[in-house]
């Protein structure tokens, strides 16, 4: 049912929150229609996000448009709200109403916003008493930002608010039938809410509002020039896209952009030749198909009698078969498949050529992909690298490969031409004894890989003399926080950077790759690169999560049954944790103290810790004034887990 102003009243009545996106094009706009979204804006915001420009001042009402008409033909349901760009309304009330009439006309757009509190009141009476729905906007409003002095939080001062909540009541009485409110404190976008009968969308002014907007670049990690504190990421889209991009050109440049047609497709379609049916070809296809790839007879194999009894049937094949059914003869004859008479291509359609196959890889291809047992190993291969100029990217793993190990070799992969995973085993006493057995069996994915996953590659599996810390520690170093880990396990950190730094020695990596969610260990390292002068760029990727939202390690097998459906506490108490701070909760204790309330409920979870540090150098604070991180750690049974997240970076 399609979604309009009245729908957006009864909300408010109901105490239904709204949900409303940004989008610019038809695709998108079909995608956020057909989830079920409440309301689409186009907002003014492309001129950032699409076009490229230092702010939203640049936009016309020709590009508005010109978005707005391709977001009406994919939303069909959603109500379509259209910005009025700058300069489009403040000139006079004539040419508002003209403006915001386009906008409908040719934008095809449902309703318009403005920004401005009491001083465009004319412009939307004006335009509400022509029929045109208005939607206000207050706080922070990015056509002003030159007035503002930047983007900043807007009705900190008492005057401020006052103003702010009395220009809300001026829009209602001009007709606006809802408003935005833009990076405004949280208490002051609830004082708003409740002083007015209008539903209010937040956007950084928390959780108090009628619904809430965003830009959908900034909540799926789409747009990295710039992203709001206040934005919450619900996936990285754009990691993924990267990656994505990253592999197509590597296949390109490696073979061939098409993916090789299978022999397979040919069976389905109907012979040219045969007014019966294709069994011939299929036959044909099947015993190519065994002599191309070379493959014995395996003994006592169903499919191999099938394809036995099939290729006797052919024409010429008891010459060329017979003495893969002598006794005890497994091997298929060493032929070519071309000197094989029964096994010419035939065209299926004579009025069409047969496609050329792509190139097969090279064997050189496929020995990019080295693997290296000892550092001296690894140091020969990583030499020859960098005489070719080739930029190396490190990655350090522990534990069994996984999605999350992935997604780091994976970006390794599309930001260097060169890249070594080291697969290290670092003894500990709070890892079960098999952790070792584990770490020892990462060396056979990476081994069988069917292509190489970048341009050179080397793998380390773990060895005792590659990664095994020794006595020779870095002394020197104060590794270790006062906080969270280095609290309890207060000597994990120095055996950390030992290893690491021995890593990155014998790599000469140009960029290392850690991810986010052992963010304590990631914070130590920057600083350990930092206080040793290394000349490797540390980087850190976010956390790959479960479908349920269980982060992914090595340890969750440790886990059983019950226990496993227990370990969801942790994503629900670093959910309940991201809500309250973008709510506007600055205070550590009420954040950590929800979060430790949420977990001791479950009967098998025992904290270790649950702590909110700074992002910069891991130290407990009270009130989160910049960049934090709130980490934990839990016992589910005896498997200790970890997650966290980090709020305001």
């Amino acid at each position: 049912m399609k979604n309009t102003v009245a729908t957006f009243a009864q909300a408010k009545a109901e105490g239904r929150k709204l949900a409303m996106l940004t989008v610019y094009d038809y695709s998108t706009a079909k995608l956020e229609d057909e989830a079920g979204i409440d309301g689409i804006l186009i907002g003014d915001s492309l001129g950032n996000v699409v076009l490229g420009y230092e702010d939203t001042l640049s936009v016309t009402m020709e590009d508005m448009i010109h978005h707005s008409a391709a977001v009406a033909r994919g939303a069909k349901n959603a109500l379509i709200v259209c910005d009025m760009p700058f300069l489009s309304y403040e000139v006079s009330v004539e040419e508002a109403v003209r403006n915001a009439g386009r906008l409908l006309k040719e934008g095809r757009a449902n309703c318009v916003k403005l920004e401005g509190g009491r001083e465009v009141c004319p412009q939307v009476s004006a335009i509400v008493a022509a029929g045109i729905p208005v939607m206000g906007h207050l706080g922070l409003t990015p056509q002003s930002i030159n007035a503002f002095g930047g983007f900043k939080v807007q009705g900190k001062s008492e005057a401020a608010a006052r103003k702010l909540i009395d220009d809300a009541k001026a829009l209602e009485e001009a007709g606006a039938f809802a408003i935005v409110l833009e990076c405004v404190p949280a208490k002051l976008a609830v004082l708003v809410t409740k002083a007015v009968n209008v539903p209010t969308i937040g956007i950084g002014a928390g959780a108090g509002c009628d619904g809430q907007i965003l830009v959908y670049q900034d909540m799926l990690g789409m747009f990295s020039d710039f992203c709001p504190k206040f934005a919450k990421r619900f996936a990285n889209v754009g990691e993924a896209m990267r990656g994505g991009f990253a592999s197509y050109i590597s296949e390109v440049r490696r073979r061939h952009a098409s993916p090789r047609p299978s022999t397979h497709s040919r069976s389905t379609r109907k012979c040219s030749r045969s007014s019966t049916s294709c069994s011939g070809c299929l036959r044909r296809v099947r015993c190519k198909q065994l002599f191309a790839s070379r493959r014995g007879w395996r003994a006592g194999s169903k499919l191999s009698a099938r394809r036995k009894r099939s290729c006797r049937r052919l024409p010429g094949a008891k010459r060329w078969l017979a003495p893969c059914f002598a006794p005890g003869n497994r091997t298929p004859p060493q032929k070519a498949p071309s000197e094989m008479p029964f096994l010419r291509a035939r065209r299926v359609n004579a009025r069409t050529p047969r496609r050329p196959h792509p190139p097969r890889p090279t064997r050189e291809e496929f020995t990019m992909l080295t693997v290296a047992t000892t550092p001296d190993q690894a140091k020969d291969v990583i030499r020859e690298w960098k005489a070719q100029g080739l930029s190396v990217g490190l990655v350090p793993t522990m534990g069994y490969l996984h999605e999350g190990h992935r997604s780091l070799i994976e970006r390794a992969v599309a930001e260097t031409t060169a890249s070594w995973s080291a697969c290290s085993s670092t003894p500990s006493s709070s890892l079960p004894a098999r952790t070792w057995k584990a770490t020892r069996a990462t060396s056979r994915p990476t081994r069988s890989l069917s292509r190489p996953p970048a341009p050179r590659w080397c793998s380390t599996p773990s060895r005792p003399t590659c990664t095994t810390p020794t006595p020779a520690r870095l002394s020197t170093l104060r590794a270790s926080p006062a906080s969270c880990a280095g609290k309890t396990r207060p000597t994990h950190f120095r055996g950390v950077c030992t290893v690491v730094s021995k890593l990155m020695n014998i790599s000469q990596a140009d960029r290392a790759y850690f991810g986010q969610k052992d963010a304590q260990q990631l914070a130590v390292i920057r600083r350990m690169v930092r206080d040793l002068n290394m000349n490797v760029q540390v980087v850190g990727c976010p956390i790959v999560r479960e479908a349920d939202g269980l982060a992914k390690s090595s340890r969750n097998t440790y886990l059983s049954a019950e226990e496993r459906a227990a370990a969801l506490v942790l994503s629900r108490a670093v959910a309940e944790g991201q809500r309250l701070m973008e709510a506007g909760e600055r205070d550590a204790e009420t954040v950590t103290g929800a979060m430790k309330q949420l977990i001791e409920a479950e009967p098998l979870a025992r904290i270790d810790y649950v702590e909110m540090v700074s992002w910069d150098g891991i130290k407990s604070v009270e009130v989160a004034e910049g960049p934090v991180l709130v980490a934990m750690a839990v016992y589910i049974g005896k498997t200790r887990l970890i997650d966290n997240f980090i709020f305001g970076e």
